[in-house]
């Protein structure tokens, strides 16, 4: 069983706000098949948004990271999620592949569920600070 948890990233790390997802405490880039690791939040926000909508999904892709630009139209890496008997496989890392073995990790669902609210409180703190920094500028 592996341990899932996140990271956040403030705006002078990468130049946007958001996360990195961690796996048994190391960056999720060390996973066979991750390119991109880091999220920015409204990446995360838009996609927690189209999961909620269809929350009784078993089976889907996962946005778990962007280019260093923020934006998933730049290049991201993709999981498949599988939800089945309490716990959460992430498997078929997709976006730009390292030349080794793809892996299954499996989370217990409360893991993954804590983590996922975790950061979606977090990504509407950023939101808040992102849109009181647009304000101030005007």
């Amino acid at each position: 069983m592996n341990t899932l948890d996140m990271q956040p990233i403030d705006f002078d790390q990468w130049g946007f706000r958001g996360f990195m997802l961690l796996v048994d405490g190391q960056p999720i880039y060390e996973v066979p098949g991750v390119v991109f690791s880091e999220i920015s939040y409204w990446e995360f926000a838009e996609e927690q948004a189209a999961l909620k909508r269809d929350a009784d999904q078993l089976d889907y892709h996962q946005l778990i990271g962007v280019c260093d630009c923020g934006f998933a139209g730049c290049g991201a890496t993709w999981v498949r999620v599988v939800k089945e008997a309490g716990n959460v496989l992430f498997s078929e890392f997709s976006g730009l592949q390292k030349h080794e073995e793809p892996r299954t990790l499996t989370f217990t669902a409360e893991n993954y569920n804590e983590v996922m609210a975790r950061m979606d409180v977090l990504a509407e703190s950023y939101r808040v600070l992102d849109a009181a920094a647009r304000s101030a500028q005007s």
